[in-house]
C-alpha cells in the first residue's frame, strides 16, 4: 500500500510518500529524491523496494522551502530544482532525513538510497547518521577518507560520461572496498524510466540488482 503521510520534524511538518510491502517489512529504506521533488519516477523506484519487502519512505525535502514540489524532467524544472536545492542547508536536509528514518524505525534495520542530488545527500547521511547507503550518481559529501568509514557499508553507482563528475568522487575508481564503487559506461540518470533519453536499460538493471543484493545482505530480516 502506498500513500502520503505527514512527518513531524524539528523543522515542522513535511509530507512524505510511504510505500509499504504487503507483508511484515524485512527492513526499511529512506529514499531521497532528486532536485525534481517527489515525482512519478521516484514513486516508481519506491515501489521497487516495497515490492522487495522493505517499508520505504520518501521525505519531501523541499517542503520547508516550498510545498508539493513534483516536477517533470524539463530544462526549466531542472533550473528551478537546482535553485531549491541550493537554498536548503545540508544540516536541515540531514535533520529531515533523520526524522524520516525515525518514522520507519519499527521496520527494523534501515538503509538510505538516493538519486542525483538525493544521492549526494545519501553520502552525507552515510557519514553522519551511520546508516548503510546506496548513492546513484551522487557528487557531493564524500570525504577523502571515505574508504573504510567506521565499518558502515555503502555502494556508489557512478558513471564515466558526466561533465559534473569532479572532486573526490571522480578520484574514486571502481572498487569492491568500502565504499564499493561501480562505474557504468554511460551518462548520469541512467535509471530514469524507459523512453527517457538518459535511460540505459542494461546499466539500470545491473545497478538495481546490485542495490537489492546490498539491501539483502545489509538490512534484510527474515520472519519465521
Amino acid at each position: 500500500m502506498s500513500h502520503w503521510i505527514t512527518l513531524v520534524t524539528r523543522q515542522g511538518r513535511i509530507n512524505a510518500w510511504e510505500a509499504a510491502p504487503d507483508d511484515k517489512p524485512n527492513g526499511g529504506v529512506v529514499l531521497l529524491h532528486d532536485i525534481f521533488g517527489i515525482n512519478n519516477d521516484v514513486v516508481r523506484i519506491a515501489s521497487r523496494y516495497s515490492d522487495a519487502g522493505y517499508l520505504t519512505i520518501i521525505p519531501s525535502l523541499f517542503d520547508s522551502l516550498q510545498r508539493n514540489v513534483e516536477m517533470d524532467y524539463t530544462a526549466e524544472n531542472e533550473q528551478r530544482g537546482r535553485t531549491l536545492a541550493a537554498q536548503l542547508p545540508p544540516a536541515l536536509a540531514l535533520d529531515l532525513i533523520a526524522s524520516a528514518a525515525d518514522a520507519i524505525a519499527h521496520a527494523g534495520r534501515l538503509a538510505i538510497v538516493g538519486h542525483g542530488w538525493g544521492g549526494s545527500l545519501a553520502l552525507r547521511a552515510w557519514r553522519q547518521l551511520n546508516l548503510p547507503c546506496v548513492s546513484y550518481y551522487g557528487q557531493g559529501g564524500l570525504p577523502p577518507q571515505a574508504s573504510g568509514h567506521e565499518g558502515v557499508p555503502a555502494i556508489l553507482h557512478q558513471v564515466t560520461n558526466d561533465p559534473h563528475f569532479t572532486g573526490h568522487s571522480a578520484a574514486l575508481q571502481e572498487s569492491s572496498q568500502n565504499p564499493a564503487v561501480y562505474r557504468y559506461a554511460t551518462g548520469t540518470n541512467f535509471d530514469r524510466p524507459a523512453g527517457h533519453p538518459h535511460h540505459h536499460a542494461q546499466s539500470a538493471d545491473i545497478a538495481s540488482r546490485r542495490t537489492l543484493e546490498f539491501l539483502r545482505t545489509q538490512i534484510h530480516q527474515r520472519h519465521d
